[in-house]
């Protein structure tokens, strides 16, 4: 069974980092400019993957295979993306991550953000494609 979906945010949302035990996810970006953020289990940023609309000139699409720990920084005013992965949804097949802090939590999501839009930007500069050297 498969799970799709159409996800429209703004930037000022915030998508705890989580990820799917056992499952794989897709990314397909149909509007706006996107983060793709990649944690180790401890929180560590290990992989960004820059991803944007067709006329932004990034990458459109990402198939996250490993039940990784992820995020999105949002870069644009909108996203609107597809997202598939293995279905039926089932919430305790997700975990959030721990390194990460609640959604009820303004004054921690807004820290937890610019230091990981901080550290994106990092890499960013270390390779153009977004990915670690």
């Amino acid at each position: 069974m498969l799970h799709e979906m159409i996800i429209a945010l703004t930037s000022a949302c915030y998508i705890r980092p989580h990820r799917h035990l056992g499952r794989s996810e897709s990314f397909h970006v149909i509007e706006g400019i996107v983060d793709i953020v990649i944690y180790s289990d401890t929180g560590r940023m290990i992989d960004v993957i820059p991803l944007g609309d067709h006329s932004s000139g990034r990458q459109f699409y990402y198939r996250l295979e490993s039940d990784r720990f992820h995020g999105l920084i949002i870069q644009s005013d909108t996203l609107v993306f597809h997202e598939v992965t293995n279905g039926p949804f089932q919430p305790d097949r997700s975990q959030l991550a721990s390194f990460a802090p609640d959604e009820r939590d303004p004054v921690g999501v807004a820290t937890f953000n610019a230091a990981a839009r901080a550290e994106a930007s990092r890499f960013q500069l270390a390779d153009p494609r977004g990915r670690a050297s």
